[in-house]
Parts: C-alpha cells; structure tokens; sequence
C-alpha cells in the first residue's frame, strides 16, 4: 500500500507561532510489510519520504497576543526548520507490537550518505 500528497499551500499556526510549509511539499508513504491482527497488534514496516522542494519549513514567531499574520515583518521573528541536508530525504521506519518506533535505514540530500545525517540520527 502506498499514500503521496502533495500540498499547495500549508501553514500551521498555534497562538504567536506560525510554520509555513513550501509550495509544492510532497510526503510519501509506502508500506513494505504488514502483519497486523484484528486486535491491531503486530509489525509494519514501511518508507516515508519527503521533498520540501529546496527550502525549508520556516516558523515564525511574534509577541504573544498576537499573531504572525496580522504582525508586520519587523514584529515577528522567523527561522528555516531545517537545514538544506534535510530538505528531502527518506528513510524506513519499523513499528514494534507495543508502537514504538525505530528507524533502520535513511537518506538525506548529501551525497556523503553516512555521518551526521543518516539513520542512526534519527533514532
């Protein structure tokens, strides 16, 4: 089984802060195996992806009170979510019986695949 999106225009907004997705952001999943019982016990494992198309989620930031949409640029504060390496990326992700996670195996943008950035970073 498998699920893509693709979103046009996203922001997320919770009091004095605000995250702005970029245009064109595409998630993806797709599950590799499945052994789930009626009582929804078991394993899954499956690859989630995204692609922020280059540039970064940015959250933005004002005085509480107010909101980030209606705060003029220089009464709110802003910064990227992520860095360039994690802009796009993929990894595997395996789910226990009792829901916990853990990742097995991930790529980043960087051509230089081990590192910083790679699966265990996630974990």
């Amino acid at each position: 089984s498998s699920l893509s999106l693709r979103i046009k225009e996203c922001s997320l907004n919770l009091g004095h802060r605000r995250v702005i997705v970029p245009t064109e952001t595409t998630f993806a999943v797709n599950v590799i195996k499945s052994l789930v019982n009626m009582s929804f016990e078991g394993t899954t494992q499956c690859e989630l992806s995204w692609d922020f198309q280059g540039s970064s989620p940015i959250l933005q930031v004002t005085s509480p009170g107010n909101t980030p949409a209606q705060s003029s640029h220089e009464d709110r504060q802003q910064v990227p979510v992520l860095i360039k390496d994690l802009c796009q990326g993929r990894l595997n992700m395996e789910i226990s019986p009792v829901g916990g996670l853990s990742f097995t195996q991930a790529s980043t943008s960087r051509e230089d695949k081990e590192g910083l950035y790679d699966w265990k970073f996630f974990n």
